[in-house]
């Protein structure tokens, strides 16, 4: 999958802001092994970009994410704190329209 320069820029604020530390194990694996992981999916726009919805997680940190949803978001939840986890999860549902390129 390609990303835009605006998701890559999004995955370097992330990776930098943790250490280019796994957020799960705490391992330092090389950098294609880390991923930047969105809290809340990457398809919700309102909070695609936002540097607070994404952790730094080793390829088996992301692929037991993935895996394991509800535990995830429980992991999250404890990490953040309720409050922020809360205003994050409002956020992310926010509605953003598509811009469209007009001709």
């Amino acid at each position: 999958m390609k990303l835009s320069t605006d998701d890559r820029a999004w995955a370097t604020a992330v990776k930098d802001r943790d250490n280019h530390r796994c957020q799960r194990c705490l391992n330092m694996p090389n950098p294609q092994g880390l991923h930047a992981h969105h809290i809340f999916t990457r398809s919700r726009r309102s909070t695609r970009h936002v540097l607070r919805n994404g952790i730094s997680l080793c390829m088996g940190c992301h692929r037991w994410a993935h895996s394991n949803p509800l535990e995830f978001h429980e992991l999250m939840r404890s990490e953040i704190g309720e409050a922020e986890y809360d205003e994050l999860q409002q956020l992310s549902r926010v509605l953003e329209k598509r811009r469209r390129n007009r001709i």
